[in-house]
């Protein structure tokens, strides 16, 4: 796991409206304002414009990294203590079966497929409300 006294997530995958970009930025902003030692990676190829805005909306330059497309998902995993899923509609999670592979407990939105990997307070989270529900399992 990474050391120091940060908390890292990252979000991989696809970057697209459907796949909760914009919900995981709006939550990690109320979870950033309280604590002010969390990281966010977001990794991903798509059009970064809308995120981007947000970004700037909420002021998280500091502590939102944009990747881009990354060839080794397991690098941005290892830098991160929590992965987040948050998609409503996943089909099959490879990039949750992926983060379980590199050890790392998977905070998803309970919906479409996600469910069905992850093991709620075993092997991660599930949570229902899209944003205030990804802030209080973050």
């Amino acid at each position: 796991y990474p050391t120091g006294d940060e908390t890292v997530f990252s979000l991989v995958g696809l970057i697209h409206k459907n796949k909760g970009q914009q919900n995981a930025i709006t939550a990690f902003s109320k979870l950033n304002n309280k604590y002010s030692c969390t990281r966010l990676l977001i990794a991903g190829e798509g059009n970064q414009t809308e995120i981007k805005t947000l970004i700037k909306h909420y002021q998280l330059e500091h502590c939102v990294e944009l990747l881009g497309h990354v060839t080794d998902a397991f690098d941005v995993f290892k830098k991160s203590q929590a992965v987040l899923m948050c998609s409503a509609s996943e089909a099959m999670g490879r990039v949750t079966a992926e983060a379980f592979h590199c050890g790392r407990a998977v905070i998803g939105y309970n919906k479409g497929a996600t469910p069905e990997l992850i093991d709620h307070m075993i092997n991660g989270l599930l949570y229902y409300l899209e944003i205030d529900g990804l802030y209080n399992a973050m």
